[in-house]
């Protein structure tokens, strides 16, 4: 056990180790602010598309009946129809998928939301940092000191309604 922590002690001393514990107090810092600025939306109920397609799909019980039901929602949508030209089978695979797991206890939906946003946070700092790296090589090999640009943009994204 000693010897593991003292690796993990000499790791922290590095560029990345550095990068790392930064990274992880940032996204703490940030999920905590994100869990109480979003706390509010976990009651919300379901608003205009969420309940023609809940509407639509309430026979539909299991997940391969919800997905091959509304695999292409928009054109076979019964409840105010329209949208005819969109196509987004992955989203509404998605949404079956919630409606079958989660049944009508809406703030789990919201939860998902959230989780998958928290998720989408962090593969935006990845991308602004790869993007950054292709831009001026030498940077990427810096501490974590020097992307507080990369770090204002994921907050602005993370809590901007």
């Amino acid at each position: 056990m000693r010897a593991w922590v003292q690796r993990v002690r000499e790791w922290r001393g590095t560029p990345a180790g550095r990068r790392a514990v930064a990274d992880l107090v940032f996204f703490a810092v940030l999920f905590a602010f994100v869990g109480i600025a979003y706390r509010p939306a976990l009651n919300h109920p379901p608003r205009a598309d969420q309940w023609c397609f809940l509407t639509d799909t309430a026979e539909l019980n299991t997940v391969a009946e919800a997905v091959a039901g509304s695999y292409s929602y928009n054109r076979t949508r019964l409840t105010v129809p329209g949208d005819t030209d969109l196509f987004r089978p992955v989203l509404f695979a998605l949404l079956a998928t919630e409606k079958v797991l989660f049944d009508g206890r809406l703030p789990l939906y919201q939860g998902l939301g959230l989780v998958l946003h928290a998720g989408v946070c962090v593969l935006l700092l990845l991308v602004i940092r790869r993007a950054a790296a292709l831009l001026d090589p030498a940077s990427a090999a810096g501490d974590a000191g020097r992307d507080p640009l990369g770090y204002a943009t994921v907050a602005f994204f993370a809590l901007n309604p």
